[in-house]
């Protein structure tokens, strides 16, 4: 399985990085959707990047891999984000704090 994380965070792709590390995953962690490589099964999203719009990043990412699952995360304030990217595509969203917990677990999976 191929998993990317779409995420400009600098803190959290060193948390991803350090939980990826600990349960022997291995996760590429971008920026762009133009460097998700086409046989990625696993996106992690940050729903709140501020280097690109979250909604319309979602679109071109599902167009480009309609059968990935995605999995996307947000600030507990913002949960219209979250409503708007499961109408977008994204197969499950969450919290960052539900997203640190269970992120051992979606690298293990």
């Amino acid at each position: 399985m191929s998993t990317v994380a779409l995420t400009s965070d600098l803190i959290f792709s060193a948390k991803i990085r350090e939980v990826a590390a600990a349960v022997g995953a291995e996760v590429l962690i971008t920026k762009t959707v133009e460097k998700v490589p086409n046989e990625t099964t696993y996106v992690l999203f940050d729903l709140e990047s501020r280097s690109f719009p979250a909604i319309e990043t979602l679109k071109a990412l599902k167009l480009k891999l309609p059968n990935a699952r995605v999995i996307g995360f947000f600030s507990h304030v913002h949960c219209d984000i979250a409503e708007s990217a499961l109408a977008h595509g994204a197969n499950e969203v969450m919290p960052r704090s539900r997203f640190v917990k269970v992120l051992p677990d979606l690298l293990r999976s």
